[in-house]
């Protein structure tokens, strides 16, 4: 395990299929000046039903679009793991290269204050 400190922690979201709530907080985000400079992961759990799927693909078409950070690291379920199970893998795969992290779910919209 290669631990790196950075000034800036990196941000951790957690999506799964509500493609404007997450727009809504990557632009947030984004409006903070810090932002060029933190690393950002997103994890998209996979569909719970087959109903979810397209919306699901959707947010990751999306994923696929952003800029504006220092880098953008993704990791795409293939299966549903849940909530909880998904979270906690996301947070140790963070943690795996950084010292400290920021979680937030989809539907947060910051401050441009926010990463100060």
């Amino acid at each position: 395990m290669t631990t790196t400190t950075s000034r800036m922690a990196p941000v951790l979201v957690s999506v799964y299929d509500r493609c404007q709530h997450l727009e809504k907080c990557i632009e947030a985000l984004k409006n903070n000046p810090e932002a060029k400079d933190t690393p950002l992961y997103i994890v998209s759990d996979g569909w719970q039903h087959e109903g979810h799927r397209n919306a699901i693909e959707d947010v990751r078409k999306y994923i696929g679009t952003i800029t504006g950070f220092k880098e953008v690291n993704t990791r795409f379920r293939e299966k549903n793991w849940g909530m909880k199970t998904s979270a906690m893998d996301a947070i140790t795969w963070v943690l795996e290269e950084h010292d400290r992290l920021i979680r937030m779910e989809d539907d947060i919209v910051c401050s441009p204050h926010y990463l100060e």
